[in-house]
């Protein structure tokens, strides 16, 4: 359905569904597509450096991830009916190598796979919950109560599915970006692409020289988001506006250079939260070597990426003060009043006594 904008929204109610208790932050039909038998995945701490290979049903999921069981609902059933979508368009992807886009509703499946990819991870979850304790804080710190201010105290538990459903009605943001896909074709040796429990890679490299700022938002200017779908293939959407494809075969790169997998992969790896994920063990001594020991512990800026298949155009124009403006000011206008309206449809469930 299209709002008044003429943006498509989605329909759905993530927190008005029955209780499951194990919910998985990172799904399964994704994770079987990086597996050798579609069963087992190889995973390997960034804590201690060392891998075990795991059984991906059992894999990235916790107790009442997207609401406690308290608030007897989640969002997993309706995330089912969305992945077995995104399932199917992935399928396609890998078995064709090709991205076909007919329709404007194809644009808005393939920004909402990319959407959750990125704000259903275990990240996201613990930073939207700090930001809600560290707000009831300093409330409280200044000696205010909430029902002073007409409002309860927040629910950090719930935030993370508000954040999702909030990204599934702004499918709009991303789905004006040029898209194509990448493909391995590396040899001697075969470097795979691999993955990580926070997947999806932003980047900007229009603005990689300004390493004090991050210009990797979903609506800045020069924006390129990578999303790994299997060894072989990783979906890229850009700035069409920003950059031009060099060298493409039928709208798709052919990567034959080990190096440019290498930063993606390293990228994959900075960004991971806990855990990143190749399919055979054999691959093990290649993912420690994409790290040296000082980069092993906290999350750490993401390092330039080699791009050669990207120009940039009229570089020099988006210097200063204009790279620094949103891509679409009226899809900015759209957001915030969505956010509003969401705040507001889940006012009970954010807030608790």
């Amino acid at each position: 359905m299209a709002n008044g904008n003429g943006f498509t929204r989605y329909e759905g109610n993530l927190l008005g569904m029955n209780n499951y208790k194990k919910q998985h932050y990172l799904p399964r039909f994704y994770l079987r597509n990086f597996s050798s038998d579609r069963k087992g995945l190889c995973c390997c701490s960034r804590a201690t450096k060392k891998s075990e290979r795991r059984n991906i049903d059992k894999l990235f999921r916790e107790p009442y991830f997207y609401a406690d069981s308290s608030t007897a609902s989640t969002a997993e059933p309706v995330l089912s009916k969305l992945e077995d979508k995104h399932a199917k368009i992935i399928q396609k992807i890998l078995k064709t190598h090709t991205l076909t886009i007919n329709s404007r509703e194809d644009l808005i499946d393939l920004s909402r796979l990319v959407f959750l990819m990125a704000s259903r991870t275990k990240a996201t979850k613990k930073y939207l919950e700090s930001r809600a304790v560290l707000y009831d804080y300093s409330m409280e710190k200044l000696g205010l109560r909430p029902e002073e201010l007409g409002g309860k105290k927040l629910n950090p538990k719930s935030l993370n599915v508000i954040a999702m459903e909030l990204v599934l009605n702004q499918a709009s943001a991303i789905s004006g970006l040029a898209n194509t896909l990448l493909i391995n074709k590396t040899n001697d040796p075969f470097t795979p692409f691999i993955t990580s429990d926070s997947p999806v890679i932003r980047y900007n490299l229009i603005g990689r020289d300004l390493t004090d700022k991050d210009l990797t938002g979903f609506l800045n200017k020069g924006l390129i988001i990578v999303l790994p779908l299997s060894e072989e293939v990783a979906l890229c959407l850009f700035d069409g506006q920003r950059y031009k494809l060099k060298n493409d075969t039928n709208g798709n790169i052919i990567i034959s250079d080990n190096e440019i997998i290498d930063a993606l992969n390293r990228n994959l790896i900075i960004k991971a939260d806990e855990f990143f994920i190749f399919s055979r063990p054999a691959y093990y001594k290649y993912v420690l070597s994409l790290q040296d020991d000082s980069f092993w512990g906290p999350r750490h800026i993401p390092i330039a990426l080699k791009l050669p298949f990207f120009e940039i155009y009229n570089e020099a124009t988006f210097q200063g003060l204009e790279l620094f403006k949103f891509r679409n000011e009226e899809i900015l206008a759209s957001i915030a009043e969505t956010m509003e309206e969401v705040s507001e449809k889940h006012s009970n469930l954010l807030r608790f006594e």
